[in-house]
């Protein structure tokens, strides 16, 4: 599937995601190094061609 462009507005669904890492967690390190990837310039160019704005 290739992505051509965003929907009108009027039926376009927003979603707003948001990552955390509990304080129990098995995985902090992996969780820490997964975030900051989804939130670096490296990651802002796939985002953006599967059709998602960056939020930062």
């Amino acid at each position: 599937m290739d992505y051509v462009g965003a929907l009108p507005k009027e039926i376009q669904l927003i979603q707003t995601f948001a990552a955390a890492i509990t304080v129990d967690s098995p995985h902090q390190e992996a969780a820490k190094k997964l975030i900051d990837y989804l939130s670096s310039s490296k990651a802002s160019g796939p985002i953006q061609r599967s059709g998602m704005n960056l939020v930062r």
